[in-house]
């Protein structure tokens, strides 16, 4: 998928489970999950060939009811095909 492609799921994703971060522009990456040859050599098993995934941060900065600032951070995790692999926010 393109990268545009990626973004609009993972803005998508995020206004459904955090609506507070709608109008948050993400920061969006693409990540290797390949593992070093020496690790597998280690463990005894055949090296897996590893997968390409999208990460797209979500940043916001906040006003506690103390009123102080706080950061909030959500992260959508995509495949390459924009299959969401998971959503997480900071608390």
């Amino acid at each position: 998928m393109k990268r545009e492609q990626i973004k609009e799921l993972a803005i998508n994703a995020v206004s459904e489970y955090h609506p507070e971060m709608r109008d948050v522009e993400p920061l969006l990456e693409m990540m290797d999950t390949s593992i070093g040859h020496s690790s597998f050599k280690k463990a005894g098993i055949s090296p897996q060939p590893g997968k390409r995934i999208w990460v797209a941060t979500f940043r916001k900065e906040e006003i506690t009811e103390e009123g102080f600032p706080i950061e909030k951070i959500a992260r959508v995790t995509l495949d390459e095909s924009g299959k969401i692999i998971k959503i997480s926010e900071s608390k």
